[in-house]
């Protein structure tokens, strides 16, 4: 546990869970209290005797985020890249890497822009991007694209 989970919960910040905790969405829940994972905010739920009123949804995760994540550490992440995007892009990755660690897993991720590696220096035409792909043992589709059989 790190030190700020640890720390006594605050009368403002459980005002924040009485009025919040049963209808906000995850995220936006996690945004008004930054500084506690989302596993301590719903141990405190149980505390304070609140449950989330959210609808059934399926199969589909009602939460977005691993029980692990801080919206800090999100913010954090998200001060690195430009873009909604990009944002979105390295909040899934920071995301699935904390679901793989704690399934005992460990994954790596490089975060930077390929241009930055002082071997990566590859030509720009399109017939090359293939085989500089292959020559790093990347992918060349862009983020979010589906495969093709």
């Amino acid at each position: 546990m790190s030190p700020n989970n640890v720390e006594a919960w605050s009368e403002e910040e459980d005002a924040i869970m009485r009025a919040h905790y049963t209808a906000m969405p995850q995220a936006e829940l996690m945004k008004a209290l930054p500084h506690r994972a989302w596993y301590r905010i719903c141990d405190r739920a149980q505390v304070l005797g609140l449950r989330r009123a959210v609808p059934f949804r399926g199969r589909a995760p009602i939460n977005t985020y691993h029980r692990t994540m801080r919206y800090d550490d999100l913010e954090a992440i998200m001060g690195l890249v430009q873009t909604d995007e990009e944002k979105e892009r390295v909040c899934h990755l920071v995301n699935t890497l904390a679901q793989e660690t704690m399934r005992g897993n460990l994954s790596i991720r490089w975060l930077l822009p390929l241009d930055l590696i002082s071997y990566a220096s590859v030509d720009n035409d399109a017939s090359s991007v293939s085989s500089n792909a292959l020559l790093l043992n990347l992918s060349d589709l862009t983020y979010g694209s589906r495969h093709q059989a």
